[in-house]
């Protein structure tokens, strides 16, 4: 599935109270796909078996050859710290809009940001794949 599937699919059907718009989106999906590009390359990419990371730009956006298209299992470990990210944007664009009297709703900054830090620490051992060599 390719990142800008998954970012239509969000757009298309959004979360309720999501506040953010593609950029953001986009961003967080990247952001994720990065964050685990640390770990393990992404299997569709042709990459040299010495080069352990994808050429993943360090800019936000999904265009201009970023557009990766990821495996249903590299969607599984991504999908939960994408949403994580989604949603620690969500609440910082709500809680900046305190100040003008809007009713903050959902978890907080904080709240959610120890979960991400939670998943990015499990994600060395949820990407993590040795290839099966018999001798």
């Amino acid at each position: 599935m390719l990142l800008s599937e998954i970012v239509d699919g969000v757009m298309d059907s959004p979360p309720v109270g999501l506040m953010l718009d593609r950029t953001f989106i986009e961003r967080s999906l990247k952001k994720a796909v990065r964050f685990y590009c640390g770990w393990q390359k992404l299997a569709a990419e042709n990459v040299a078996a010495d080069m352990i990371h994808d050429p993943i730009t360090a800019d936000n956006g999904i265009g201009a050859g970023q557009d990766f298209d990821l495996t249903p299992s590299e969607y599984a470990i991504i999908r939960p710290l994408f949403d994580l990210y989604v949603e620690h944007e969500n609440a910082m664009m709500l809680e900046a809009s305190r100040g003008m009297g809007v009713d903050v709703f959902g978890r907080t900054v904080d709240v959610i940001q120890q979960d991400i830090n939670q998943r990015e620490l499990e994600m060395q051992k949820l990407a993590f794949m040795e290839p099966v060599e018999t001798i």
